[in-house]
Parts: C-alpha cells; structure tokens; sequence
C-alpha cells in the first residue's frame, strides 16, 4: 500500500509499523479513508508524542485518533503561547558558533525529524523525512534568540534536501552568507544538493557570489557538475 510505504519512509519502519497497525486497529478499513486525512493523523499523532515527554508511541492505546487532531492543535497553541526566548538556553549540538560574548549567529543540528521549537520558530512543518537531521541558523541578541534559515541534509545519502528560511519561503538575502560559511566550515560530506520540496524557494549555490561558488566547488567537487 502506498501510504503505509509513505508513512514508514516519513517516521521509520519501526515506529511506522506501530502507527500502521494502531490505524488497522482503530479502523475496520484502512482503504476507506482518504490519503489527506491518514497523513493529518499520522502528522498529529507524531508531533504529539514526539513532543510530550509524557507519550510514547507504546501508549498508543490511550489515543482515541479520532480525537488527536484536536489534541495536538490544543498542545501546538499551548506551546505557543508560553513559548519565549527572552533567557535562551541553547540545548541542541552546536556544530558551528559565531558568536562574540555570547551575541551572534551559530548554526545547530537538531538530530531529530521533528522539533516543535523549531517548527514555532521557522513557521514551517517542523518535521524532515526519516534518516534526516535539520540544520539551523540561529541568532542570539542581548534578550532573545531567533532562528532564521534550516537547512535539511540526508545522513544516510550525505545530501542536502532544502535550504529555506521561514514560511518555506527562500532565505533573505542577507542570511546567504551563512550558508556559505556552512559549506565552508562544517565538516558534514556533502555529495549532492538536490531539492526536494518546492525547489524555487531554496536558496541554492548558483545565488551565491561567484568567488563563494568557486570556494564551495573547491571544497566539495562532486557538486561542480550538478546544475542546482
């Protein structure tokens, strides 16, 4: 079936598996539901337990799925509202760090498929494919912290998937430079850059000034030849 397929290349074969068969379980027909409202109660249903300590998708038998929509909606909006940067602590892998005195920008990695703050932040799904990570541009000011690009690289293929600012939208321009300094800096192999979901809101090298693509063929020559 093509939505069980899509559902464990989305979460995993493992966790999938027990998603599928709690779907089995709750329904007499997996066929009768439309793709659109499956992916919304396996969307829900993930970001809430990935996102409450309290759940775990072995508890899956305290989750009425008709009702999770809601569930994660009221958390989602509970989140938001308590949500605030104003005494940031950073806890996620800091893999490149810019800052002076603490004030600047620095890039993390997330090391998970789906991260709420993340998600709050950047406005977008908050969610990557399984076996990716997001990587993020953040920037701590004197009294908060924002997020303004993610980029989504594959750890199995060693690709990078989407580069995007908020909204899904493409990057401002005055943000590029960081992805640059990313490519440059960073010690993640890349061997391909190709987007995935709406390619003409990434920001791709070929935007770059044409001294920092020499820079980045330089360092990652299976790139050179990919037109992006």
């Amino acid at each position: 079936m093509k939505v069980a397929t899509n559902i464990k290349k989305i979460i995993g074969e493992r966790i999938g598996n027990i998603i599928i068969n709690k779907l089995y379980k709750d329904i007499n027909t997996f066929e009768k539901l439309s793709d659109n409202i499956i992916y919304e109660s396996v969307y829900s249903l993930c970001n809430y337990i990935d996102s409450n300590p309290t759940m775990s998708y072995h508890k899956l038998d305290d989750i009425n799925l008709s009702d999770i929509k809601n569930i994660w909606e009221s958390f989602l909006n509970d989140y938001k509202k308590n949500y605030n940067t104003s005494n940031y602590i950073e806890k996620n892998k800091i893999i490149l760090d810019y800052r002076i005195n603490g004030i600047g920008f620095y890039w993390v990695d997330l090391e998970k498929l789906f991260c709420i703050e993340s998600m709050v932040r950047m406005q977008d799904c908050g969610r990557v494919n399984y076996g990716h990570t997001t990587l993020e541009l953040r920037q701590q000011f004197l009294n908060r912290n924002e997020s303004h690009m993610i980029v989504v690289y594959d750890t199995i293929t060693n690709n990078i998937n989407q580069v995007k600012g908020k909204k899904s939208s493409k990057p401002n321009k005055k943000y590029w430079e960081w992805f640059y300094k990313l490519l440059m800096d960073s010690d993640y192999k890349i061997n391909k850059y190709s987007p995935t979901y709406k390619s003409q809101s990434d920001l791709k090298i070929i935007d770059l000034p044409i001294n920092s693509q020499l820079d980045i063929y330089l360092k990652h020559p299976n790139l050179k030849n990919v037109i992006i």
